[in-house]
């Protein structure tokens, strides 16, 4: 068992990802245990937690970093094994990406704790996520299979051509990521086909934990 300190948005956090945790248990950085953690979980920088840590000496990490250490069944590096712009394993940036206000989102065909996952780092870019889909206002769905015949895919692919069919982008899950990694809403084109199967062995794989 792994001690893991963070506030009260990192709790909040880790029920949102509807996941059972038997290798970490979460203490609150107000408690005299949080001195013996090894990491601390900070949804944002300069969050209270992102401080706490920085004042103790303590490697502050993301939620994704948690999702893909239940994933792992082990305590990963927080230090991504990736060649990024932006190390995706400690917590983000607290403003939204700048040309994300207003923009609406939702998910189809995601689901379990990666869908609780998605949903969190959909809101840290500053995306509006919506549950339910309306053709006039979404303008992104993330999917995981772009030909399922889902009922959201199926609205878009029955509207006839014109600006709100162009308007509305049916992207990857590593559109997500690298949005994310360069903290800028990347041009859709690059992710509106599969992944290949290897590419779900980097935070998109859903075992269950």
């Amino acid at each position: 068992m792994v001690l893991i300190a963070t506030d009260a948005e990192g709790h909040r956090c880790l029920e949102a990802l509807h996941i059972g945790a038997p290798l970490i248990r979460l203490v609150s950085v107000d408690r005299p245990e949080a001195s013996s953690s090894t990491h601390v979980l900070a949804t944002h920088r300069n969050s209270y937690a992102d401080q706490w840590a920085a004042v103790h000496n303590k490697p502050a990490v993301s939620h994704l970093w948690l999702y893909d250490c239940l994933k792992a069944g082990a305590l990963l590096s927080p230090v991504e094994q990736v060649d990024d712009s932006y190390n995706l394993y400690w917590p983000f940036a607290a403003q939204a990406i700048p040309q994300a206000q207003g923009i609406q989102a939702t998910l189809s065909g995601i689901t379990g704790p990666l869908r609780g996952l998605v949903l969190q780092l959909l809101a840290s870019m500053g995306l509006q996520v919506e549950k339910n889909m309306c053709v006039g206002t979404i303008t992104y769905i993330v999917v995981r299979d772009v030909h399922e015949q889902s009922h959201k895919l199926n609205a878009i692919r029955n509207l006839p051509r014109g600006r709100d069919r162009a308007r509305i982008k049916v992207v990857n899950l590593m559109w997500v990521y690298d949005c994310l990694r360069q903290w800028t809403l990347l041009p859709a084109d690059a992710y509106q086909q599969n992944l290949p199967p290897e590419a779900f062995s980097q935070h998109t794989a859903e075992h269950p934990l």
